[in-house]
């Protein structure tokens, strides 16, 4: 079904319900991308264990930053799509490939994404840490006599 919305993405001569272009919502969309995501997810499950571990080292890494190649997928594809083509295979393969290669290249540096790193940080100003508590101690009680 994944390769079917894919094949049938640019027809035109499709009625707007059985829309497959990406992030329309119509129903046909809804569906192929779920069955994509279906598709790619299984393949990762299954194939991960069986590659060698330098050969999954770039998934992991982008798998890693989830917030920071989120934010920057946002960010690429509008400016591709403002500036260089309004619906381009190539130009989303490529920034797909420099998200992962740029990712690799953080994680040789870096344990956690900027973006990340950057929640983290408020996170720990915002929570207050619980302070624990001493190893056999009893708490106080109060006698009063009557």
């Amino acid at each position: 079904m994944a390769i079917a919305g894919l094949a049938l993405r640019f027809n035109e001569s499709l009625p707007e319900q059985a829309n497959f272009n990406g992030h329309t919502g119509t129903p046909a969309e809804v569906v192929v991308s779920i069955a994509a995501s279906w598709s790619v997810l299984t393949l990762c499950l299954l194939g991960a264990p069986r590659l060698p571990r330098l050969l999954n080292a770039p998934f992991v890494a982008f798998g890693s930053m989830p917030l920071t190649m989120y934010c920057l997928h946002v960010l690429s594809a509008t400016y591709i799509q403002n500036n260089v083509a309004h619906e381009s295979t190539t130009a989303a393969l490529v920034s797909i490939v420099a998200g992962i290669v740029l990712a690799l290249v953080w994680k040789q540096f870096f344990a956690k994404g900027p973006l990340e790193w950057l929640m983290a940080k408020c996170i720990n100003l915002i929570v207050v840490s619980p302070q624990p508590r001493q190893a056999n101690t009893a708490p106080e009680f109060s006698q009063t006599s009557a």
